[in-house]
């Protein structure tokens, strides 16, 4: 089976009020040789407006958001015909599962085309942030990631991923009475008592 690997920089973090601006699609044997790849970028809706700190992180100007040369329906058109054409294959990404995917999805949905296109048609998905953290978790010493002064974006959500995943052992050893006594260190003995009526 092939692979689709693939990557969505948006006009901000919600589906609901986002769209996708630039997509990359690299369609790749099972030894990851590239077939075919795709790479996409969209004017801006006049209804979008962009957050400012999704352009920041993306690099994406205002000069390229008004001189792209698709529009948002065209991108996402070749999009849903490359996922077709592609299939099947293992669709993959880094976090894509919670939010690329959501994004093309509620994009897909809102112009008329297929929002379950990363499943249908024998695709299967995979999220390459999940398996960092899961080897993180189970052989610490297995991923190295070099720090340098110009570390990028990649590198440095690799470093929080295994940040996050060796901390997980540690939360999952706490079980939920001991958080409770944790929470309450006087055990009780600081819960007010009610005054006794007299009779």
């Amino acid at each position: 089976m092939s692979y689709i690997v693939y990557d969505l920089e948006t006009s901000g973090l919600a589906p609901q009020w986002n769209v996708p601006l630039q997509a990359a699609l690299i369609h790749c044997d099972d030894n990851l040789q590239p077939l075919s790849e795709l790479s996409l970028r969209c004017r801006l809706p006049a209804h979008i407006v962009p957050a400012p700190g999704a352009l920041f992180t993306t690099g994406i100007g205002p000069a390229q958001l008004e001189q792209a040369p698709m529009s948002s329906t065209e991108m996402l058109i070749a999009i849903a015909k490359a996922l077709s054409a592609w299939a099947p294959s293992t669709v993959i990404g880094y976090n894509t599962i919670r939010f690329d995917e959501e994004m093309l999805r509620h994009a897909f949905f809102t112009h008329l085309l297929p929002p379950y296109a990363t499943q249908l048609g024998g695709h299967r998905r995979a999220d390459l942030l999940t398996m960092v953290r899961a080897v993180a978790m189970l052989e610490p010493q297995a991923i190295t990631v070099p720090i340098t002064r110009s570390a990028n974006r990649a590198s440095s959500s690799a470093i929080s991923a295994g940040r996050t995943a060796s901390r997980w052992p540690r939360m999952r050893r706490m079980t939920p009475w001991r958080i409770r006594e944790r929470r309450s260190p006087c055990s009780g003995t600081c819960a007010r008592s009610r005054p006794q009526r007299s009779r």
